[in-house]
């Protein structure tokens, strides 16, 4: 048997790559309900962000009446 009592799943790449992909997921979601359909481009950015990215994002979020408040000019961004 695998002895797995000392390992922290909240460590491994699988934890950290499933909670990434739930963070991206729920600001799109957040996103589209506010603003409706995203662009290609901004789906393209948001499931290649990173952790940090994703929660600027979220920050910003709050408070945006524009999605180029969120992202500024996100279809120059490659």
């Amino acid at each position: 048997m695998l002895n797995v009592q000392n390992v922290d799943l909240k460590q491994t790449v699988f934890y950290q790559e499933v909670r990434l992909e739930s963070e991206q997921s729920l600001l799109q979601r957040m996103l589209t309900r506010r603003f409706g359909e995203l662009p290609t481009q901004l789906q393209q950015l948001l499931s290649q962000a990173n952790a940090s990215q994703i929660e600027q994002w979220a920050d910003r979020f709050i408070d945006a009446t524009t999605l180029e408040a969120i992202f500024g000019d996100f279809k120059n961004k490659n």
